[in-house]
């Protein structure tokens, strides 16, 4: 991100956020292009006939033992998720091979609606934080004020459930 604030002109000191430095100067986000990228690779991965090694490699379970603790997230998982996420496909149907179609391009075009849309929501709901916000500490009071307010309905449950123990 030091480049693009470089590209605009401007240090950290400025505090611009780096959202809208990106926004100023068209640039998407790192996230998205990488999501997109293997959104892409997913696609010809699911549409790979059986006998490719790529697709075989991802549809293949390994057998044996395990080392204790918690299994790493594979990028299969991870992916299955973001397709889940971002098409509305089931990991169910990545195991498939016709489950992307075969239009060569429709993964793409659809994670790339998606994303756009995404990202106009997010720049969407920070605006609206800013106007809501307005001076900055105003924000940071509401967020204490609904906390304080959850913790007086917790501890008026808690009571609750004591006197009804106690009777």
């Amino acid at each position: 991100m030091s480049f693009l604030r470089r590209v605009a002109g401007l240090s950290l000191r400025d505090r611009v956020r780096s959202s809208a430095i990106r926004e100023e100067l068209g640039v998407e986000s790192l996230l998205l292009r990488v999501e997109r990228s293997q959104m892409r690779w997913l696609g010809h991965l699911v549409r790979m006939p059986p006998g490719r090694l790529p697709g075989e490699v991802f549809r293949a379970c390994p057998s044996g033992r395990r080392p204790p603790g918690r299994p790493r997230t594979r990028w299969r998982d991870y992916v299955s998720r973001l397709a889940w996420e971002r098409l509305g496909i089931p990991p169910d149907e990545l195991e498939e091979p016709d489950a992307g179609g075969q239009d060569g391009v429709g993964w793409c075009r659809g994670e790339e609606r998606r994303g756009e849309e995404r990202e106009e929501r997010r720049g969407e709901e920070r605006r609206g934080e800013e106007r809501r916000g307005g001076e900055e500490g105003r924000g940071e009071e509401r967020r204490g004020e609904r906390g304080e307010e959850r913790r007086g309905e917790e501890r008026g449950l808690k009571e609750q459930q004591r006197r009804q123990r106690i009777v």
